[in-house]
């Protein structure tokens, strides 16, 4: 009985390019080797750690880089445009007290992406309302961010048309 169980796990591997499902089992060689927090973007609009007044950021201003989690103040507002691509370092995320106005459109949704080309350190903290927060996040494309919007209280945020890709939780909370 000792020696199925090896032929079992080298016959899995003999298959592993049949089956779609086993392949993330099998290294990848056509993967390049990237370095651990690799940025994908270096060059873009930081922005700032806290938003203490209300800001403004869209397409023009080129990738808009989040470096580590931005919190937006009791009474700022930070409005996104439509189109504008939102990159976030691993671990970063948005935390707000005050209002994050993200009304994309169908035919230009707001882009939140990692910044990280290595797949394994792609996650994000998403964005995040607390009590006092509020806003609207619509025509929103989310990769990579689990959870991509988490809610402390419910009723103050109001949510159309969005997408989570490659994350684990689109939603948490009383969203």
């Amino acid at each position: 009985m000792k020696s199925i169980l090896p032929i079992s796990i080298a016959t899995l591997f003999l298959f592993a390019p049949t089956f779609h499902y086993v392949q993330g089992l099998a290294p990848n060689k056509n993967v390049p080797d990237v370095p651990f927090h690799t940025p994908a973007y270096t060059t873009g609009t930081s922005l700032p750690r806290h938003i203490t007044n209300s800001l403004t950021v869209g397409p023009e201003d080129g990738i808009i880089l989040i470096h580590t989690v931005v919190t937006i103040d009791a009474g700022a507002t930070l409005t996104i445009k439509p189109g504008t691509i939102i990159a976030v370092s691993e671990y970063g995320g948005i935390q707000i007290f005050g209002n994050l106005d993200a009304r994309g459109t169908k035919r230009a949704p707001i882009q939140f992406i990692s910044n990280e080309l290595n797949e394994r350190n792609r996650n994000w903290n998403g964005i995040l309302f607390e009590n006092t927060g509020a806003g609207s996040v619509e025509h929103a494309i989310f990769h990579h961010a689990s959870p991509a919007i988490s809610c402390a209280a419910s009723g103050n945020v109001i949510m159309s048309s969005n997408t989570s890709l490659f994350g684990n939780l689109d939603l948490w909370g009383s969203c």
